[in-house]
């Protein structure tokens, strides 16, 4: 067996996986029934792994390297003879909620755009990176949470697309020191940022509007995705307005801060977060 494989074997299950991670994603999850909360911990576990490949290890040919393997034991999952632990247990959600290969796949490809690409000249760029690496999230989703209409996979992805902007607006400057910039190079341009602007914190005067052209473009996607997730009425989409209100509420939070982004990461504290889940969850219920 070779090193790569014992990596993978070394990534642990998906309750270990999950608990290094510090996501909100998973708070998500909280009120589903046990079955759709494994599946989920599962398929996060697994995209977490397939992200941290890409930045954890330094090597470029290494990650590549790694991705491969990863992409040869899907391809095993889907044969039915996993190896890994983690897709041993993914193998039981793909089977029961009917999930394409396809989705994982796209979602490695996105990935791997981070290996070659660190900068972004136009939106339309950067959506195809945001459709990789965080709509085919939502699409899985939606499977694992059983619900489909004529709308359900473009609400996935409109969510997918706020979540990820959300993500670029708060990570600037933690994605600026590993060398990326997600922000379009044309609005910089027009906003009259410089990369090196950014690089070394300048307090330029125009980056609210910079920020503030992110900022209400993610709002756009929420707005596009709101509209299905109040009319549910179901319950079949609380995990997924939950982690929209949580996401949102960080977006809202860094404008009323005026964008304190390349200074702070900012994030809301557990209190914040329970009173989200509680208060979505009991409106759903009385639904």
């Amino acid at each position: 067996m070779n090193h790569i494989d014992l990596i993978l074997l070394k990534s642990g299950d998906s309750k270990s996986i999950v608990a290094r991670s510090r996501s909100n994603f998973s708070s998500s999850f909280l009120f589903l029934p046990k079955e759709k909360r494994e599946a989920l911990r599962r398929v996060y576990a697994f995209f977490r792994v397939i992200d941290d490949v890409v930045d954890e290890e330094a090597n470029p040919i290494r990650k590549r390297e790694l991705l491969e393997s990863w992409k040869q034991e899907l391809e095993n999952t889907y044969r039915g003879i996993p190896i890994v632990p983690l897709l041993k247990e993914l193998k039981q959600t793909i089977d029961r909620f009917s999930i394409p290969k396809e989705f994982f796949l796209l979602l490695i490809k996105g990935c791997e755009m981070d290996i070659t690409k660190n900068r972004y000249a136009n939106f339309s760029e950067l959506y195809e990176y945001c459709y990789h690496v965080a709509s085919v999230v939502g699409l899985v989703c939606m499977r694992i949470f059983e619900y489909q209409s004529a709308t359900s996979d473009k609400t996935a992805i409109n969510l997918g697309i706020a979540l990820q902007l959300t993500n670029i607006l708060r990570d600037v400057g933690s994605d600026m020191d590993k060398g990326r910039i997600y922000l379009p190079q044309d609005e910089m341009k027009q906003c009259e940022i410089s990369e090196n602007d950014l690089i070394n914190k300048t307090n330029n005067i125009h980056f609210e509007s910079l920020f503030n052209l992110q900022y209400e473009r993610a709002k756009s996607y929420y707005n596009k995705a709101r509209g299905e997730l109040t009319s549910d009425s179901s319950g079949k989409l609380l995990a997924a307005k939950i982690m929209a209100t949580v996401y949102e509420t960080i977006l809202d939070k860094i404008k009323r801060l005026h964008y304190p982004v390349l200074h702070q990461r900012v994030g809301l504290n557990l209190f914040q977060k329970f009173f989200i889940l509680t208060r979505i969850f009991f409106n759903s219920s009385f639904l």
